[in-house]
């Protein structure tokens, strides 16, 4: 015989703690409506990396959206910050970057998820269904590509950069200037200078046209 509880004695289903970590506030509400329209969420937005890692202190979080490019640190500077102070969040990362090599830094670096910016409604709440789940999500628009050099072995020297330099890096290798680039980040000039030379010393190239030719040659960027 099947018995069903009255609805008033059904357990009430858990309200997910979501925090999205981003500068841009028309992003993020955009990003809180479609968490809100499907799942049963309470939604927290911030703007400052800090105020997260301070709410990871008195909240339960389930869920953490977070990009990869902030003034404080690289988003993936973050993960082992995030995922210590919120050791049963999982994190999905939300970028403009759409690289295998950075998704892969990200999910060895802790995060349970890559998707971008552009994805569509759907995907974000098929990626959140799955993290929650405890599954891994790579976004569709390089799923393919990534998953045949996931398991690469970090053997090159780019695997030497800090997420940080890793993202100027690339930025360089598409042709950005150092001003764009730390009016892009929210950083001086100085400090994006800097990046660029320990760059060139890691990758052991002598300028930014050996720069461009190291990134082609490792498929690093299209």
């Amino acid at each position: 015989m099947n018995q069903h509880l009255p609805a008033a004695s059904r357990p009430a289903e858990k309200t997910l703690e979501f925090v999205i970590i981003s500068g841009l506030p028309i992003f993020a509400i955009g990003l809180s409506e479609v968490i809100s329209k499907n799942f049963n969420a309470h939604v927290r937005r911030v703007q400052k990396v800090r105020n997260a890692l301070e709410l990871c202190g008195t909240v339960n979080v389930d869920v953490i959206l977070l990009g990869v490019t902030h003034p404080e640190r690289s988003g993936l500077d973050l993960l082992p910050d995030l995922r210590k102070r919120c050791p049963g969040a999982r994190i999905l990362i939300v970028s403009l970057l759409a690289e295998e090599e950075f998704a892969a830094r990200a999910l060895k670096a802790g995060a349970a998820g890559y998707i971008l910016k552009s994805s569509t409604p759907e995907e974000i709440v098929r990626a959140i269904q799955m993290i929650l789940k405890g599954d891994k999500y790579v976004s569709q628009a390089f799923a393919g590509r990534f998953a045949e050099s996931f398991g690469v072995p970090a053997s090159r020297r780019h695997e030497s950069l800090s997420p940080r330099e890793f993202e100027v890096f690339l930025r360089i290798a598409r042709g950005s200037a150092v001003k764009e680039i730390a009016a892009e980040l929210s950083l001086s000039v100085k400090t994006i200078s800097t990046y660029h030379s320990n760059i060139l010393e890691k990758l052991d190239v002598r300028n930014d046209a050996e720069l461009g030719e190291y990134a082609l040659r490792h498929n690093l960027i299209a």
